[in-house]
């Protein structure tokens, strides 16, 4: 009976679209080898989401369990390492819009007062506008924006207290002051300012 070494050894030179076909039917060698051949790949790509080495490890057994999952759906099974190439720049993005999501909940939940919000309102200081300037462009915004942030930076009032004087639930009152930071962010740009302190 041949080892796994041997197996893998003999799958070495074999075509993709076998491996695929040996893996969808659970043949012995098939998944393995296709995880052996692409590993490297894979962790290049999702590498630009995180240098962390545990994050990187868990990205990449997540984008092979995606693409195991789906491999029926592959058409063009020539076209394999592309098509992989695809999934694991899905994961990395889906992980770093996370982050992100995380960085923004805890910015919303955090006490950041209107003079830190105004002040980095745009990240360079060349082009800084100043906190009356920010608050101007608040002003102007359309509603429950405006509010929303008004509440939450300008009265410096926790989420959950613009939540109630909104009449909404917290994750709603979350979205809208994020919402109006990015519209804010949209407001600044169009009046030439840069915008890198505002995500």
């Amino acid at each position: 009976m041949k080892t796994q070494g041997q197996i893998l050894s003999g799958l070495s030179t074999t075509r993709d679209s076998m491996l695929v076909e040996r893996a969808l039917r659970w043949q012995k060698g098939g998944a393995t080898f296709l995880y052996c051949r692409y590993r490297g790949m894979v962790r290049k790509i999702v590498s630009r989401a995180s240098r962390n080495t545990a994050v990187m490890d868990e990205l990449v057994q997540e984008a092979f369990l995606n693409a195991f999952r789906s491999l029926s759906t592959l058409e063009n099974r020539s076209r394999l390492r592309a098509w992989l190439a695809g999934v694991a720049r899905f994961v990395g993005l889906k992980h770093m819009r996370d982050r992100h999501e995380e960085r923004c909940e805890r910015l919303l939940d955090e006490g950041t007062s209107w003079e830190s919000f105004a002040d980095t309102a745009a990240g360079n200081p060349e082009a800084l506008a100043s906190s009356g300037e920010v608050r101007r462009l608040v002003d102007q915004m359309e509603e429950p924006f405006r509010s929303a942030l008004v509440y939450r930076f300008i009265d410096d009032l926790p989420v959950a207290e613009v939540a109630r004087r909104q009449g909404i639930k917290t994750p709603l009152a979350k979205y809208r002051i994020r919402q109006g930071r990015l519209r804010l962010k949209e407001k600044l740009q169009v009046a030439g300012y840069t915008t890198s302190g505002i995500e």
